[in-house]
Formats: C-alpha cells, structure tokens, sequence
C-alpha cells in the first residue's frame, strides 16, 4: 500500500535546514530547479515566470497549440517570452512600450492569470509519471505568485505535481 500523496509547507530559521528537510521527503522527480519566489528577485510572477521561461520552450516544440491557448497568461507572467510565444491576442500591456508597460494588474485579471497558469501546467506534464514542484521563499512572495500558488495547491492534484 502506497502513502497518501499531498503537498509539504516546509519551515525552518536556515536553508540547509529547509533542504535537508526536503531531502528526507520521497518525492517524485522535479519539474524544474526549485524556484525562488521572493518578490525581491524579479517583482511580480518571480517564481511563475522562472517556471515559466524553464518549461515554455520544451512544451513549444511538443504542444504549441497549448501555448497558443495560454499566449496572455505566459506573456503576462513572463513577458522575456515574447519572441518565442506567438502572442495572437494583443492586451493593452502587450501593446504598450517596455518602458512604460505596467505589471500591476487589478485583482480580477491576476486571478484569471493564476487560473491559466495553472491549466497551461496541468497541461503541459509529461506522462511520465508524477513530478514535483519547489518553491522557495514563498513566504516572501508577490501578491502575484500568492495567487498562482493558491490556484496550483487547490487545482493540481498532488499525483500530478507535488508543491513543496
């Protein structure tokens, strides 16, 4: 009989002491490198957008009809993507020059972002078994990546993607 699976909050006062922990877990295999999501690091989407720029490429070649599908949440989170994800639907940021572009979204659309994200993930997961997720500092994240967090622990079953 196998153990439940369900996704791990990990608190400790040092890193070591956080990884160690994470070592003496059985997790599946990792999606990409952990990813910090201090919001210090990039502002908004840090942790979504280094997924993001991570696995956009690899799902591009295999399903770019996925990425097609999620052009202005991928864009939104990770706007570095733009040369390679084909943006077929203009928004008012993507119009916008980079200097004056905003990443200061209302509430509303940085739902509908985070819930897209989450359905571009679930999407794109090879079927090779279960994988696991690791973001650090999530206690010192952006609104942004709070709301991307919440919608990935509600949505994606821990069989699929375990968060740590």
């Amino acid at each position: 009989m196998t153990a439940a699976a369900h996704h791990y909050w990990i608190v400790g006062g040092r890193r070591a002491d956080r990884e160690r922990a994470v070592r003496n877990l059985e997790l599946p295999t990792g999606l990409v490198a952990a990813v910090d999501a201090h919001r210090r690091l990039r502002g908004p989407y840090t942790a979504a957008g280094t997924l993001l720029r991570s696995i956009v490429p690899v799902v591009l070649e295999c399903d770019p009809d996925l990425v097609r599908q999620h052009d202005i949440e991928l864009l939104s989170a990770a706007p570095e993507l733009a040369p390679i994800v084909p943006n077929s639907r203009e928004t008012l940021t993507s119009m916008a020059i980079p200097a004056e572009r905003t990443r200061f979204y209302a509430r509303n659309r940085t739902r509908r972002i985070a819930n897209g994200l989450v359905e571009f993930l679930t999407g794109a997961l090879p079927n090779g078994g279960p994988r696991t997720l690791i973001v650090e500092n999530a206690d010192h994240a952006d609104r942004t990546d709070l709301e991307f967090l919440t919608a990935a622990l509600r949505r994606i079953e821990p069989t699929s993607i375990t968060l740590v």
